[in-house]
């Protein structure tokens, strides 16, 4: 919806949600033969595995949430509330009496204030509140808390009168309690922590430099850590979480001459390191990724082919074998995907 209170617009969003997760599992256990990971040898039998838990566990979450978004002026205000409702129902198919019901509900709400000075200069103010049920059970099947967040976020927008580009800064932080961790001695499984708390810096800017060439570039520090109540992971930094992450994309079009219509793109990523699991002893390296792309606009050579767009797209362009995150020691970790080629055909009208 869309009104006036008198010299104060509004712009209006009133809506609901509803999702329905189900999820099944049988889980056996047994002794398996050892294997050589440098020179495994395999067939080998594996003896008789015992059940241990075979259950299902249904969720349904029903949300109703309001916002206004009010402009008088330069003066920007945002409001929003929501009130979620969730259901969490668990059958043990073996009868051993892990049946039960779960129901929890929260109203949460966000807010913010911005205001456009007439140089481009945009300050602002963001918080907001999150409840996110856990669908998942512990080791001994029993279900666990929702979690729930709250950030606090101050910036600063910029965009400079004659000038085609603009660029945001913003510091923030952001607390989640009750979230779930991986299990350290019952693999596949999760145990649930007091919490973590995120503070950080972002950077971020888009520029076009000349008429040919865009430049975006982006950067993020972190400091992520449990907070209290999270027994020995205390002030330490959550695993799969870098501290710094940065890209920049640059973009070229021809626009003149007989190879009018071809674009080129080029850019690189870094991630930090990250923990492989608690107990600080293992990292994964840092990696630095690199991205291309080509493209030809047919309308540069057939004014009547006007939205058609041959293009071509190479991520991990030279195929560095990079290690984005860990289950843990114990569980193991994902290798990064290989150079990823995609080419595609698009028209638009």
């Amino acid at each position: 919806g869309h009104f006036r209170t008198g010299p104060v617009r509004h712009n209006v969003i009133i809506g609901g949600n509803w999702q329905n997760i189900r999820d099944s599992a049988n889980l056996y256990y047994g002794d398996a033969p050892s294997l050589d990971v440098f020179s495994p040898t395999y067939g080998q039998s594996i003896g008789k595995l015992d059940l241990y838990e075979a259950q299902s566990i249904t969720t349904n979450q029903e949300g109703i949430y309001g916002e206004d978004q009010m402009t008088w002026g330069r003066l920007h205000v945002q409001g929003g509330v929501r009130h979620d409702w969730s259901t969490i129902d668990t059958r043990d198919q073996t009868d051993s009496g892990g049946s039960f019901n779960q129901s929890d509900q929260a109203t949460t709400w966000r807010g913010g204030i911005l205001y456009a000075f007439p140089i481009g200069l945009s300050p602002y103010f963001h918080y907001a509140e999150s409840f996110q049920p856990a669908n998942n059970l512990s080791f001994n099947g029993t279900p666990f808390k929702p979690t729930r967040g709250r950030q606090f976020e101050v910036g600063l927008k910029y965009q400079p009168h004659g000038f085609n580009g603009f660029f945001t800064a913003a510091l923030y932080d952001l607390k989640q309690s009750n979230v779930l961790v991986t299990d350290p001695v019952h693999i596949d499984f999760y145990t649930q922590t007091g919490g973590i708390r995120s503070r950080g810096i972002e950077l971020e800017a888009h520029v076009d430099l000349t008429r040919n060439l865009n430049i975006i570039a982006a950067y993020t520090y972190q400091d992520v850590a449990y907070t209290r109540g999270s027994g020995d992971l205390t002030g330490e930094r959550p695993i799969a979480v870098p501290k710094q992450t940065f890209s920049v994309w640059g973009h070229y079009d021809l626009r003149n001459g007989p190879l009018r219509g071809l674009g080129f793109g080029a850019g690189v990523r870094y991630n930090g390191n990250t923990l492989v699991d608690n107990t600080l002893e293992y990292v994964t390296p840092s990696y630095v990724l690199v991205d291309a792309q080509a493209q030809y606009s047919l309308d540069a050579v057939a004014p009547r082919m006007k939205g058609m767009l041959f293009q071509v797209t190479a991520q991990n362009l030279l195929n560095q074998r990079y290690y984005p995150s860990c289950a843990g020691a114990d569980t193991g970790c994902y290798i990064g995907a290989n150079r990823n080629v995609i080419g595609k055909v698009t028209y638009s009208w």
